[in-house]
């Protein structure tokens, strides 16, 4: 698959999702509802995602297309 999605920190602490579809040359951030403690993301398909956090929270992204 081309497409897949990756949790990382910001320079501030802040989690930020992005998200490929070209197998990993660029990436471009997601914006999601809550940003500090992800820990995980799950891609359900190329513009759906479901991303957890320390808080306990999980939380379904919004279609990226």
């Amino acid at each position: 698959n081309d497409y897949g999605f990756m949790v990382a920190e910001d320079s501030t602490g802040l989690g930020m999702v992005y998200r490929t579809i070209d197998g990993g040359y660029t990436w471009n951030r997601v914006d999601v509802a809550i940003n500090n403690g992800l820990d995980a993301v799950y891609a359900c398909d190329e513009n759906n995602f479901t991303v957890v956090g320390d808080a306990a929270f999980i939380a379904r992204g919004e279609p990226v297309g």
